[in-house]
């Protein structure tokens, strides 16, 4: 156990410092993809269920994005790519210290990006082919509240971290702690079909990332998601998800700028 202790201090302490040894500074990040870290039923909503005590968790995810960002005009047609392909590896983990609150971890590594400059008013720019790249670290936790006597719903609380270890000169990484909680509601019909909701807040230091254009802005945003996973024998089941992130000052207004990741 002291041994233990002693590697996950190593670790925290190793990648906390790697911020202060780059040149780095806040940017906005092509990092759409996050997936839980339990093995749930979903892959980037969180169920209500909690890992056991000492049960645990580990693996890997693969994901590519075409065109994450890109310049556009008002119509939305696109001027000229900013980040045109990206290839990212999620690396994570998660145990159960009780039956009700489980910790993780998410580390996300992209091997190849194709990167054109931002901040540059010119419709043609030479592409950057980037190399491997680490992305922002993610600690979460979540707690998984009692049960109501004959009420259908169960709920959790996912407290959540954002660590300044990813390259965001290149986009891979905010460069900036980054807290947030989201609710999770799920329920279930007759042990078949199950439903779940997520609602999120992440806080961002805000900043403009690219002075072109004024509503290139980063701040505190609003996470939704939904998803439903369908048993179809004991060994198969469909997934469907949906999942959304903006700002929250322009939620419902600037459609440019909010991804939604469709699964």
């Amino acid at each position: 156990m002291k041994n233990l202790k002693k590697i996950i201090v190593v670790f925290f302490l190793f990648f906390m410092t790697i911020p202060a040894l780059s040149e780095a500074r806040h940017n906005a990040s092509v990092v759409f993809f996050k997936p839980t870290t339990d093995g749930g039923r979903y892959i980037t909503l969180y169920q209500t269920e909690n890992l056991r005590k000492f049960q645990y968790n580990v693996g890997l995810m693969n994901d590519y994005a075409y065109r994450p960002l890109e310049y556009v005009n008002n119509n939305g047609n696109r001027l000229r790519g900013i980040v045109d392909n990206v290839i990212l590896t999620n690396i994570f983990g998660a145990v159960g210290f009780t039956d009700w609150f489980e910790a993780g971890i998410n580390l996300p590594i992209s091997w190849w990006e194709a990167f054109y400059t931002l901040n540059s008013g010119a419709t043609a720019v030479p592409k950057e082919n980037r190399g491997v790249q680490l992305g922002d670290l993610r600690l979460e936790t979540k707690f998984s509240l009692p049960k109501i006597k004959n009420f259908p719903l169960g709920f959790a609380i996912i407290p959540f971290m954002y660590f300044p270890t990813g390259d965001s000169a290149h986009l891979i990484g905010n460069d900036m702690w980054s807290p947030g909680v989201k609710l999770a509601i799920a329920g279930t019909i007759k042990d078949r079909v199950w439903l779940v909701a997520n609602i999120g807040y992440r806080n961002y230091e805000r900043t403009a990332y690219d002075s072109n254009y004024s509503h290139a802005v980063l701040d505190d945003t609003l996470e939704l998601g939904g998803g439903v996973h369908v048993k179809i024998t004991k060994s198969w089941a469909a997934i469907g998800e949906v999942y959304s992130e903006g700002v929250l000052s322009g939620f419902f207004e600037n459609n440019l700028q909010n991804p939604t990741e469709v699964a």
